[in-house]
């Protein structure tokens, strides 16, 4: 019975620490596949970022175009200002954008190409600004000074559009790979979850069994006091008759050499 007792404190041991193993592996496991996820989401979101802020300097080139074109047709100040402020504020933007994408050699080119193109169609604008203010709108149209500018514009465009398909291309991957992340984190807490329960269960069965070998051990060892104190019940009975039929044999041997002695002396 010792030996079982001992064996099966081993295996408790062993089913313990195999757990305890087991939790740790898991919560490894859990917490780089969330840092993982959260990566991915941050460069989904990087890439809802860069998308848009090339939205944000389209519009910002827009609103030149359009105030170029208001100055051009009024000839007053104020849409000239608003102008230039859209167009600095398209510069700022690509700055942001060449910031957010440094990491992407690709990208960085493209945004290169989209400063070149805003830089070439602004310059142009200015030009004409500065043209019409010299001979005025009409002779301005005559010498078809305006029609450069659109065709300057449109290579702005696909190169703005450049951009954001190569992000577009970017953020399906990784959707994708943020998706996969998700499938490999939940099967990784069902694979553990399920080994925890098994282990749990093997440990559970084996304590069972345990604490009833420890019962049975408690009532085999209870069952051989009751019968040392029987045995030592019966021996004591034994010796006390034993005691007794010496005490009656002196005794009779002391009426014997009583008797003896009288005889003798008769």
């Amino acid at each position: 019975m010792p030996s079982v007792v001992a064996l099966d404190r081993r295996t408790l041991s062993t089913f313990f620490f195999l757990i305890v193993g087991l939790l740790v592996v898991s919560g490894i496991v859990s917490i780089l596949s969330a840092r993982r996820i959260f990566s991915d989401q941050e460069w989904v979101v990087h890439t809802y970022e860069v998308r848009s802020t090339v939205e944000r300097i389209r519009e910002r080139a827009a609103t030149a175009e359009s105030q170029q074109r208001a100055y051009l047709l009024r000839g007053v100040a104020e849409p000239l200002t608003a102008f230039r402020s859209a167009y600095a504020d398209a510069k700022t933007e690509i700055s942001r954008l060449r910031s957010l994408t440094r990491d992407n050699p690709v990208q960085r080119a493209n945004v290169d190409e989209l400063e070149a193109r805003l830089d070439a169609r602004m310059a142009r604008a200015e030009v004409v600004i500065r043209r019409r203010d010299e001979i005025g709108l009409e002779r301005l149209i005559a010498e078809s000074r305006v029609a450069p500018g659109v065709a300057l514009m449109a290579r702005f465009e696909a190169a703005a559009v450049a951009i954001g398909e190569a992000e577009a291309a970017l953020l399906a991957g990784r959707l994708e790979e943020s998706r996969r992340g998700v499938w490999r984190t939940i099967l990784s807490f069902g694979l553990s979850t399920t080994v925890g329960f098994a282990l749990l269960f093997g440990f559970y069965s084996l304590v069972l069994r345990f604490a009833d070998q420890q019962e049975a051990a408690r009532k085999a060892e209870e069952a051989l006091r009751m019968d040392l104190e029987k045995e030592a019940a019966v021996r004591e009975l034994a010796q006390a008759a034993e005691r007794r039929l010496l005490a009656e044999l002196s005794r009779s041997n002391r009426e014997l050499q009583d008797f003896a002695f009288v005889a003798s002396h008769d």
